[in-house]
């Protein structure tokens, strides 16, 4: 859901950058390659990716606990 959508950003951004085909975020930090406004940009989207794996797992928890108070 939300990590589908930043995948695609994510994508989009290394393709705008001329850095595709990319790795993970954290390893296209290690790159010399990337100028410091990439880097920054990277290190803003680890961030976001981070929390956004944080809200998916709460609603897939919750998600979870309604189906199983529906099921008793």
């Amino acid at each position: 859901m939300i990590l589908n959508k930043l995948t695609q950003l994510y994508n989009q951004w290394g393709d705008e950058n001329k850095l595709s085909p990319l790795g993970s975020a954290d390893e296209e930090m290690l790159r010399e390659d990337i100028s410091y406004k990439q880097m920054y940009w990277l290190k803003n989207f680890i961030e976001v990716w981070e929390h956004a794996q944080e809200v998916e797992y709460f609603i897939d928890q919750q998600i979870k606990e309604s189906k199983e108070k529906e099921r008793k």
